[in-house]
């Protein structure tokens, strides 16, 4: 992170130099008056649901915008919960301690902090820089093979800021168009979960990429009860409790080519070559493109589509969205605890390990876009196995009269069953200014959090499991822009 952060105060102080802008932006055109830096304070007032108590909501929040100077974003954000009715099982206090009580809780409260810049330099010279700290919705490297569409937020207790750092220089070798690429990635600034990063080189259309990604700390098994077999072991914040060895990576090699026509198309084949290391190897080869349609180029319409080939202990994107759930259990059960679940319920490197995933497979998806206003995506994955569908689907809306947010995802029996609550989540979030000053807010979702064990008796200590939960929030957002 701290090499990254130099990065771009490095650039910013180099000056801003050529860089490439929006003719149709309203603040460059002549006469249009601009504040240098500008942005707002908010406060976000509601109530409504999380897991089983009913809560009241605050959340201050502050953002800052200095694009006008520098291609900076900045916003910080501290939500608190208060519990209206303390249900079982019980909480001390009536502050919901769990919203904060880890180090990546505190580090949250950064909710944005993005350097975005593209430049030019000499005759073909350009350099583009990403920088992004704060949620992650769809953490991934290039390949999508080892790290994809990751959400570092799904689990209910526990809020996350990652960091994604990413960027290419282009120009020209030999007359031909030439590109390094290379992406950071940290999906907890706490480092407690997926970090990882990838390199890439391409001339002429062809290409050819490395990458890592691991889980230092990803348990392979579960601390059992003392006194009863059955049941897992919590520590004091109602988290299950590692045993033995830890950690979970990989390496992808990729090759490939991609055709552009510099204008409209860009499509090719590509081979990807991965092992996870103590675990198993496999491979995906297929074929991504993507085409800038209507007279603007303001329509993007994506297309991928992939085998994938593997031996028994091998799973594509292992790192995928739901994994900051199945890095403990996999799967991990809806509402009751089954009676089996001390032998079926186990960490997903145990999961890859014990189950024969063996055979062909392969992945689709489909992405669409207009302008900043509208993006939709939908996927499907296949593998062998007891849980090798995977169905991913989101909408983002950004209108003046509202602004939207949606996706479902669901890992479970081949098919489309994301409606069972088990291996799903699903989250709607949606914003309605209403005048200036006063938003309208809705807040919806089912993650997963660490549910206690019922009909528990003469245990030592809480056990639970890792299950599916809900969180509405409604509410009303004051705000004070400058």
């Amino acid at each position: 992170m701290t090499g990254a952060l130099l990065v771009a105060l490095g650039l910013f102080a180099a000056g801003r130099g050529e860089v490439f802008v929006d003719a149709r932006d309203p603040a460059l055109r002549p006469g249009a008056s601009r504040s240098a830096v500008h942005g707002a304070a908010a406060l976000e007032v509601g109530a409504g649901f999380v897991r089983e108590d009913p809560v009241f909501a605050l959340a201050p929040s502050l953002s800052i915008d200095a694009s006008a100077v520098v291609p900076l974003w900045v916003r910080l954000r501290a939500p608190l919960r208060l519990r209206l009715v303390d249900r079982p099982p019980d909480d001390r206090g009536v502050f919901r301690r769990r919203d904060y009580d880890e180090v990546g809780d505190y580090l949250a409260i950064l909710e944005v902090f993005a350097y975005r810049d593209d430049r030019v330099f000499r005759r073909h010279g350009r350099l583009l820089v990403d920088l992004w700290v704060g949620g992650l919705a769809r953490a991934g490297l290039p390949s999508r093979i080892l790290v994809a569409d990751l959400l570092s937020s799904a689990d209910l207790d526990r809020r996350r800021s990652g960091l994604s750092f990413a960027g290419a220089v282009e120009g020209r070798l030999a007359g031909q168009p030439a590109r390094v690429r290379w992406k950071v990635l940290a999906t907890d600034l706490a480092m407690q979960q997926v970090v990882g990063g990838a390199v890439a080189l391409s001339w002429a259309g062809a290409f050819v990429g490395i990458e890592g990604a691991g889980d230092p700390t990803a348990p392979r098994a579960l601390v059992r009860d003392a006194r009863d077999d059955a049941y897992f072991a919590l520590d004091g914040r109602r988290t299950l409790v590692a045993r033995g060895d830890r950690g979970a990576g990989g390496i992808v090699l990729s090759l490939g080519y991609r055709f552009a026509d510099a204008w409209r198309v860009l499509v090719g084949p590509f081979l990807h070559l991965v092992t996870l290391p103590g675990l198993g190897r496999g491979l995906a080869v297929g074929i991504d493109g993507e085409f800038l349609l209507a007279p603007d180029r303001s329509v993007r319409l994506g297309v991928d589509a992939a085998v994938t080939v593997g031996d028994e202990d091998f799973d594509p994107a292992y790192f995928g969205p739901l994994y900051v759930l199945e890095r403990w259990q996999m799967p991990f059960a809806p509402g009751r605890r089954p009676d089996d679940l001390g032998a079926t319920a186990v960490p997903k490197w145990a999961f890859v390990d014990r189950e024969d995933l063996a055979g062909v497979g392969g992945r689709g998806r489909l992405r669409l876009a207009v302008g900043p206003v509208v993006a939709l995506s939908a996927a499907y994955g296949y593998r062998p196995g007891p849980l090798g569908g995977q169905f991913d689907a989101g909408i983002e809306l950004h209108l003046p009269a509202a602004e939207l947010d949606a996706r479902v995802v669901h890992r479970g029996r081949h098919g489309f069953s994301f409606w069972d609550p088990a291996g799903t989540y699903a989250r709607l979030a949606l914003r309605v200014p209403v005048v200036r000053w006063v938003d309208v807010i809705a807040d919806a979702w089912l993650g997963g959090a660490m549910r206690p064990d019922e009909g528990v008796s003469g245990l030592a200590g809480p056990t639970g499991f890792v299950g599916s939960a809900g969180q509405v929030i409604a509410g009303v957002a004051a705000k004070i822009p400058w």
